[in-house]
């Protein structure tokens, strides 16, 4: 079954919709990884956390910092740097290793 010119213009707009909706959350998310380089890992582990957290709701710049500062969860669903004191002493522990 065919459809009309309408519902095709119809189903192109939706999908347009759909595609700069996802480039405006990766664009925060983008964003947010640049102002937390220091703290949070950019992985594909951080991205998946980030869009499960949001389970469909608005990904923008202010929702990921207000969750960030507010919800302890979602901090912790996030891949993070280890502290520099953990990472000096591996660090450390793998000169001596060499």
């Amino acid at each position: 079954m065919s459809e009309t010119y309408a519902e095709e213009r119809k189903k192109q707009q939706l999908e347009l919709r759909e595609e700069e909706r996802q480039v405006r959350e990766d664009a925060a998310i983008k964003q947010f990884f640049q102002r937390h380089a220091d703290e949070v890992v950019d992985c594909t582990a951080s991205w998946r956390a980030i869009l499960e957290y949001f389970n469909g709701d608005p990904v923008t710049l202010e929702a990921l910092e207000s969750s960030w500062t507010n919800h302890p969860a979602f901090r912790q669903t996030l891949a993070t740097h280890s502290p520099q004191e953990d990472r000096d002493k591996l660090e450390q522990r793998i000169k001596v290793l060499r």
